[in-house]
Formats: C-alpha cells, sequence, structure tokens
C-alpha cells in the first residue's frame, strides 16, 4: 500500500490555474480539494495525509484522507518529519512542487510527483470536454458540504 503526503497549499496553487475556484488562501477552495481528492482515492487501497499551512478553520474530515494543519509551523516541515519517520520510504508518494522537499524526498527515496501532474491527473479523472464553459455553482456545494459534514448532526442548524 502506498502512502501519498501531499503539500496541499502547494496543490491548491497549481489547481487554480486551472480552475479559479480553487485559491490557496480561501477555506472553501480546501474544502473543494478534499472532495476532488476523496473522490480521486475512493477506489485505491491508498493512505493519505494532506497538509496544510496554517491553522485550521473550520473543521474538515476527509474519510480516508487524514488532515494536519502547521499552525505555527510550516507544512513543509510536518512532511519532512512525516518522511523521517517512515520506516519504509518507498512506499512514499510525495506530492510537492516545492523544490526543497522534491529534494528531501528524493534523498530518502520516496517517489516524487509534482502538484502540476498531480493536478492534471486529478482534471483528467473529472473532465468532460463538453462541459469546459460550465461555470462552478457553489450554492450546490454548500448543500453538499452540509449532508457530508454534518451526517446527522444537528450542528448543521448554525451554517
Amino acid at each position: 500500500m502506498n502512502h501519498y503526503l501531499i503539500d496541499g497549499n502547494n496543490l491548491l496553487g497549481k489547481l487554480s490555474i486551472k480552475d479559479k475556484s480553487y485559491r490557496a488562501e480561501n477555506a472553501g477552495s480546501r474544502e473543494l480539494l478534499l472532495i476532488r481528492l476523496t473522490d480521486h482515492f475512493r477506489t485505491k487501497n491508498d493512505s493519505v495525509t494532506l497538509f496544510f499551512d496554517g491553522h485550521e478553520n473550520g473543521k474538515l474530515s476527509g474519510g480516508k484522507i487524514k488532515i494536519l494543519y502547521s499552525n505555527s509551523r510550516t507544512a513543509d516541515s510536518l512532511i519532512r518529519e512525516k518522511i523521517e519517520k517512515t520506516k519504509n520510504r518507498k512506499a512514499l508518494k510525495v506530492i510537492s512542487s516545492d523544490h526543497e522537499i522534491q529534494n528531501f524526498a528524493r534523498v530518502c527515496s520516496c517517489e516524487i510527483i509534482s502538484s502540476e501532474d498531480f493536478a492534471k491527473r486529478l482534471f483528467a479523472k473529472n473532465s468532460n470536454p463538453d462541459d469546459s464553459d460550465i461555470k462552478h455553482d457553489t450554492s450546490v456545494d454548500k448543500d453538499y458540504f452540509i449532508k457530508l459534514f454534518t451526517s446527522g448532526n444537528d450542528d448543521s442548524q448554525s451554517l
């Protein structure tokens, strides 16, 4: 089984080039990314850790995707730490375009996938050539998120 370590803000930056709905500074973008990743890894028997810079801004639940926030540190330092603590580093697939992270992962025998290449994979899987001009309706996303993240929880009334 592979373990994917994803530099979330770095990937969001690359996704924003293809779709302006994804912006690293936008909390909603993190939710959109999580949905896309959940869909991508749904049928795979891999584990995934998604790293974000900064503090948690609203609880995200990713199912089998573990989400870590760097708080006062950097996501890069958390990724480095995770690589160092992993015994079977050849099972790690590091998704980042940060050269320092890529070089560290390479030295540690991890597989490196650039954020650009991974973003292409995410869009290729879900893209429909006929939908290229359709704008994304975020009101539908809000309803979807409420159902997805509240699952029987009465706290949804505060949204």
